[in-house]
């Protein structure tokens, strides 16, 4: 709130503006925080809105040519939460070549997505790798954007200084279109699931992983996503 006071002193006057701070009435439980926005500097360097409805490729409409490579068994043309969107099932993937801007360092991250889904992964400590860039060999890093065996989303960033998962939120494995954004800012993680947020703390360094990007797998497959999935955007910096 602004409060603005004219004070005549002699012949001059003086204006002083006073800023009062209002608290917020807004209370956060432990890990949890108010919704993350992405500040209007950062860039986005892939921007897949899966709206194809044939060919092999999935465009990157961000401008800067990171289109990635439609394998194996992906349904294209699918009702999705904007327009159309692709459907995976087990052995299909779509795989973004490493480029340059696609390596973040040390700068904030941001990864969102769509998903419908009404399949938990299955058995055996699988998962789905619904955006992953390396894996826990890969030297530089790794990021890895997942969906739980209990049907919670998670978010993973590994790089020069530790790594650190974080999974919270509710059970999105239920028939209906959720999003999610994992955001890795200096020392903080956030999970946003559908507006509502979570974070951690934990310094992760550099990533520096010049892996390619995977959409629905595991690098080198594996971690199967089963399910729909829709507007992937990847934005570097803060």
């Amino acid at each position: 709130m602004w409060i603005t006071r004219v004070v005549r002193i002699g012949s001059a006057i003086l204006l002083f503006i006073a800023v009062l701070s209002v608290p917020s009435n807004t209370a956060s439980a432990a890990g949890r925080v108010p919704p993350n926005t992405t500040a209007s500097s950062s860039s986005v360097v892939g921007l897949w809105h899966l709206d194809e409805t044939s060919g092999k490729t999935a465009l990157d409409s961000s401008g800067n040519g990171n289109d990635g490579a439609i394998s194996g068994p992906v349904t294209l043309g699918v009702p999705g939460h904007l327009n159309t969107a692709y459907s995976f099932v087990p052995k299909g993937t779509v795989i973004v070549p490493n480029a340059s801007d696609l390596v973040p360092g040390t700068a904030t991250i941001t990864i969102s997505y769509w998903l419908n889904t009404t399949t938990l992964p299955c058995c055996n400590a699988v998962d789905y790798d619904m955006f992953t860039k390396g894996d826990g060999s890969s030297k530089g890093g790794q990021i890895k954007i997942e969906v739980q065996g209990n049907g919670q989303a998670s978010c993973m960033f590994r790089g020069a200084l530790g790594k650190k998962q974080l999974q919270a939120g509710p059970n999105v494995v239920d028939g209906q279109w959720h999003q999610v954004t994992c955001v890795r800012d200096g020392t903080r993680i956030v999970e946003t699931v559908d507006g509502a947020s979570f974070s951690a703390t934990k310094a992760t360094g550099a990533i520096t992983v010049t892996d390619p990007i995977r959409l629905g797998s595991h690098k080198g497959g594996g971690d199967w996503y089963k399910g729909v999935l829709d507007e992937v955007n990847y934005s570097i910096g803060s």
